[in-house]
C-alpha cells in the first residue's frame, strides 16, 4: 500500500491498484473496467450521493470474489 491508500486489488486473476476506503458501504468502479473483469453486470436504479451532487449508478454486481495480498472476500 502507499501513503495514499492504493493497494493491488486482484479480480478474477487481473490485478489494479484500487483506492481502499474502510468505512465505505459499497464500492464503486468504472462500467468499463468492470466490463475488463468479465463481471456480470445487473442494471439499476441506484443513485449515490457526492458532495453536493447525486450519481447514477450503471449496474450492480454482485458478490465479486476479491484479493488483496493474502487476504481474500
Amino acid at each position: 500500500m502507499n501513503s495514499l491508500g492504493f493497494v493491488d486489488l486482484m479480480v478474477h486473476g487481473k490485478t489494479i491498484q484500487a483506492l481502499v476506503d474502510m468505512g465505505a458501504t459499497h464500492n464503486l468502479m468504472t462500467t468499463r473496467l468492470a466490463k475488463e473483469f468479465g463481471l456480470m453486470i445487473f442494471p439499476s436504479n441506484v443513485e449515490v450521493k457526492a458532495v453536493n451532487s447525486r450519481a447514477k449508478v450503471a449496474g450492480l454486481a454482485h458478490e465479486v470474489p476479491v484479493q488483496i495480498k493474502d487476504w481474500k472476500g
